[in-house]
């Protein structure tokens, strides 16, 4: 990855759960933990694109378990 490509990308703050997310995103190009929250480099903020070979899980769809 070449500085170009960095200076692309938007950083973007979030939580630590809420990142969790970003982390399986194709567009992230770079990260960084800082105490509570996570600054993620992404060429297209909150446009989730799944890395290749992976889906994003619907919350809905996950049955209960009691």
């Amino acid at each position: 990855m070449d500085d170009s490509e960095k200076r692309d990308g938007k950083w973007v703050t979030r939580g630590i759960i809420s990142a969790s997310e970003c982390f399986s995103c194709a567009n992230k190009i770079d990260h960084r933990l800082r105490d509570r929250s996570v600054s993620i480099l992404c060429l297209d903020p909150c446009n989730y694109r799944p890395l290749r070979g992976e889906r994003r899980t619907v919350l809905e769809d996950i049955e209960d378990v009691e």
